[in-house]
């Protein structure tokens, strides 16, 4: 077997390979860049690093258009060319790093980032090179000027989610001669005003990274400001110091909307979940977050812990109330079908068939309701609901919806068979001829059904 190249390098003498790859460099423009990158120095590779930088700060200066993935691909080659330095000189990696992170404003305003892929960039790839620097560096001088630097400029929040990855891995003086650095930028101010500071949002990020519970709750009483993100993270705190008392108060503070965007929320809540032997406190809480969310989630871990009749009784109790909110606000589909399911569906055909509410929602909670009102005995209010989805899918005249529309409308022959007394609204023969004298020029629509028959 032949030997590999790898070997046939390996082989050969040291001045015949740099006769070889000196030939090939002249050949190939390429080439050449790639190898004189590979060789530089460690003050040369500096140098281009701050070069990189600068051409990023300037790219606003560019006459042609600037796309966010090469921005994206340049942040990322500057973080490798400071990788590769941190084995040679931390300090100077960790000072490149800090810079880079000091223009992310200046970057990003220079061209469009709707997509989102250079700020990914920065959280990602800076992010991960920024808390390893960290956590190897010993020198808190360094340290310290670089902390402040990037804590000047934090337009994005880029600099708030490093502090809160990073903080714990700072030596004690580095982390409280920072906290007395932040503490003297924030404005007074604040106290007295709705302003965001980004100086009060980095304080309480290194009080987060740093377990410090009581100067968080301290910072968050001399600078109120409502914010669920705070309770969120107090919460979390408690819980990592084993405090599963207080995190049950403070879980109680967290709003449903907060649990359905947050995932940290529900990740607390779920962990003290799992810890916790306090079953009122836990069934106490499953029961807030279903009588307000009425998450299937939560459903089910009730009944899988208390059992069917702690949630039946529950349930009723959530139809009661949510009865009583259908006049004064549109219902959610995901909560009407869990209801319906449930055994409370008279309520939701009600209201459908009373006030004919307009579609909302994503076609899958459309098809789920229409299917738990039909099989659940009220496919009469099934049938209108499936008609005001055809209207207003038709009617906006978008071909775009025709599938939907579609399959709804080869739906209702099903729904009307089940349907004994209409009522005072249209039976179904009538209602049919009626929708395809007026969309019978939709050639597309018919093309649709045809196929779906």
């Amino acid at each position: 077997m032949p030997p590999s190249l790898e070997q046939r390098l390996r082989d050969l003498d040291h001045d015949d390979l740099v006769q070889i790859i000196v030939g090939l460099a002249s050949s190939n423009k390429k080439l050449a860049k790639v190898i004189a990158a590979e060789i530089m120095s460690t003050p040369e590779r500096i140098a281009s690093v701050k070069r990189s930088i600068t051409s990023l700060r300037k790219i606003q200066d560019r006459r042609t258009r600037v796309y966010a993935h090469e921005v994206a691909d340049k942040i990322r080659d500057v973080m490798r060319q400071i990788s590769t330095i941190s084995r040679h000189d931390l300090g100077a990696a960790f000072e490149l790093v800090c810079k880079l992170i000091t223009e992310e404003a200046t970057i990003l305003y220079g061209f469009d980032d709707s997509s989102g892929m250079a700020m990914a960039a920065f959280r990602k790839e800076v992010s991960q090179s920024f808390t390893a620097l960290v956590q190897r560096l010993s020198d808190a001088k360094v340290l310290l000027k670089g902390l402040r630097s990037i804590c000047e400029h934090d337009e994005f929040g880029t600099v708030e989610i490093l502090l809160r990855e990073a903080c714990e891995y700072l030596p004690d003086d580095v982390a409280y001669a920072l906290v007395a650095y932040l503490r003297e930028r924030v404005p007074s101010a604040v106290a007295e005003s709705d302003v965001w500071s980004s100086d009060l949002a980095l304080l309480k990020a290194v009080y987060a990274a740093r377990g410090d519970v009581e100067s968080y709750l301290s910072l968050m009483a001399e600078y109120p400001q409502d914010l669920q993100s705070d309770v969120v993270t107090v919460a979390e705190l408690f819980l990592g110091h084993d405090n599963l008392e207080a995190t049950d108060v403070w879980l109680s503070k967290i709003t449903a909307h907060t649990y359905k965007h947050d995932t940290r929320a529900e990740q607390v809540r779920r962990t003290w979940r799992a810890r916790s032997t306090d079953s009122a406190a836990i069934e106490r809480q499953a029961r807030n977050c279903i009588l307000v969310s009425f998450s299937p989630i939560d459903i089910s871990f009730y009944h899988d812990r208390f059992g069917d009749q702690a949630l039946q009784s529950l349930m009723k109790e959530c139809a009661a109330g949510f009865a009583a909110t259908l006049n004064t606000s549109t219902p959610e589909l995901s909560i009407c079908t869990i209801l319906t399911i449930r055994g409370y569906g008279g309520a939701i055909s009600s209201f459908i068939e009373e006030h004919n509410p307009s579609p909302g929602g994503s076609m899958r909670e459309l098809l789920g309701l229409v299917d738990a009102l039909t099989e659940h005995g009220f496919p009469r209010a099934a049938t209108l609901l499936t008609r005001s989805c055809i209207e207003f899918a038709t009617n906006n005249a978008n071909t775009q919806y025709y599938g939907f529309v579609a399959q709804l409308y080869c739906r209702l022959q099903e729904q009307s068979a089940l349907i004994a007394d209409w009522g005072k609204y249209t039976p179904h023969d009538s209602y049919i001829s009626a929708f395809n004298e007026r969309h019978r020029q939709k050639h597309q629509l018919w093309t649709w059904i045809s196929s779906i028959r």
